[in-house]
């Protein structure tokens, strides 16, 4: 994912008036899907718990996240020394209240490299018919057509992963409440606390959009780092750069 993370530290699209109707129609398509995900809850959720849990010292036997297998314990070390992956099977919570890990609610499989340094940064795994509640909304995640399982990738930290920029590449079909499903073919980072950003088509490139309590905030391209006045109508760089609405 190391294009991906370059494309929104440093986007390469130029932020104009010739842009802003194709990104005004990406906004309305993706930012009600990302909004009801809630992925930094639910998938880097269930990744952060399997490595805190693998990093606290085993009793007797420990069992490795996401497997039905038992590591015996030796000195009272962590699981993650050396090199390796942990598999994080994770089965759903359903929409029902309260919520019950079941298999007839889907789940999720994930998986986390690492090494003497620490985490691999990248994740990747799939989602089969994954079905949850965020923020009041049910969701269910999975395949398209005859396959049932949505794919995912995330770039995360290596340390508190739940406290810095999470990114992620999602491929599935997204069912939220009773709207028509979705298919979702594209990335966006979760910025912990303050919203998220979305990666959309500018003019020779690609800029990103900062979304923020469901409001457009700053607009990050090649041409600067412009701020929107949606009253106004207008967005502004630093260099003075004026692009209208």
């Amino acid at each position: 994912m190391s294009a991906l993370v370059r494309a929104y530290e440093k986007p390469d699209g130029t932020f104009d008036e010739a842009a802003v109707a194709g990104l005004e129609a990406e906004l309305l398509a993706r930012v009600p899907i990302v909004a009801r995900l809630g992925f930094d809850v639910t998938v880097a959720g269930a990744v952060d718990a399997a490595v805190d849990a693998s990093e606290d010292p085993p009793k007797e036997t420990e069992s490795v996240p996401g497997s039905d297998s038992e590591t015996p314990a030796e000195g009272g070390d962590s699981l993650l020394q050396g090199s390796g992956y942990l598999v994080i099977t994770r089965l759903c919570n359903g929409w029902q209240s309260p919520p019950v890990a079941a298999k007839e609610n889907g789940s999720m499989a994930l998986n986390v490299g690492f090494t003497d340094d620490g985490l691999d940064p990248v994740v990747w795994g799939t989602l089969t018919e994954c079905k949850y509640v965020y923020d009041g909304t049910p969701v269910t995640v999975g395949g398209r057509g005859n396959d049932d399982d949505g794919d995912v990738r995330i770039h995360i930290a290596r340390k508190d992963i739940l406290s810095n920029p999470m990114l992620f590449d999602l491929n599935a079909e997204v069912l939220l409440g009773a709207e028509a499903p979705k298919e979702v073919d594209f990335d966006f980072r979760i910025l912990p606390n303050v919203g998220f950003e979305l990666r959309l088509p500018g003019t020779n490139g690609a800029v990103v959009v900062q979304v923020v309590g469901g409001d457009l905030g700053a607009i990050r391209a090649d041409n600067g780092t412009f701020t929107c006045d949606l009253a106004a109508g207008t967005c502004t760089n630093e260099s003075g750069e004026v692009v209208k609405l």
